[in-house]
């Protein structure tokens, strides 16, 4: 008898073994997969987020963009070239409400009529003219060239990707508010990194 006892005894222990064994295999995969389930949808959700606030700040930059671009003031300065029209209407100050960078004028042809430079060294930073482009704004110029059209109105922007980091630009043809000639291409650059929620 307590050969049998000990028989059955040691059955029902490796019964409850390989169900254990078990439970834990089927467990252990549905904990698993649950958790794939639940990183994909938090990664999909983090990316639908993150494009979501590109496109809003696309829309901002885009408008700022343009408030400028048909500013008459602006049409002005591309006939007269007054000097005086950098100083008087962009200051560090400025480029700080708008977080941008630079700020990027063109002639229909593509010839640069403006590039300024943001140096954010605390405060509301300093404007630099640049009279060669540096890196970024050339890369941005080159992006620019192939879309340049002075025979309509052109409006938009895009995500830029210069040397691994995602930067924002603008662009917007200049024009008076009541049309007149149309001259060239206005083009603000925004890091997106100086918003803070990217990088």
């Amino acid at each position: 008898m307590g050969s049998l006892r000990r028989q059955s005894l040691a059955l029902m222990t490796l019964t409850m073994i390989v169900f254990m064994a078990i439970g834990v295999f089927v467990s252990r995969y549905w904990m698993e997969r649950s958790m794939r389930e639940f990183e994909s949808h938090d990664a999909r959700q983090s990316l639908q987020q993150v494009t979501q606030a590109l496109e809003n700040q696309l829309l901002n930059l885009r408008k700022q963009a343009r408030d400028y671009a048909v500013w008459n003031t602006t049409f002005d300065f591309m006939q007269s070239r007054d000097p005086a029209y950098i100083g008087e209407n962009y200051s560090g100050e400025i480029f700080n409400n708008i977080d941008s960078d630079y700020l990027i004028i063109l002639r229909a042809d593509g010839r640069r009529e403006v590039l300024i430079k943001h140096i954010r060294d605390g405060g509301s930073g300093r404007l630099q003219q640049l009279l060669e482009p540096d890196a970024l704004s050339a890369g941005v110029i080159a992006q620019l060239a192939p879309i340049i059209d002075s025979s309509k109105t052109q409006f938009s922007g895009s995500l830029f990707w210069f040397k691994g980091e995602p930067y924002l630009y603008a662009y917007s043809s200049i024009e008076p508010s009541n049309p007149r000639e149309k001259l060239t291409i206005k083009l603000d650059v925004f890091d997106v990194r100086a918003g803070g929620w990217l990088g």
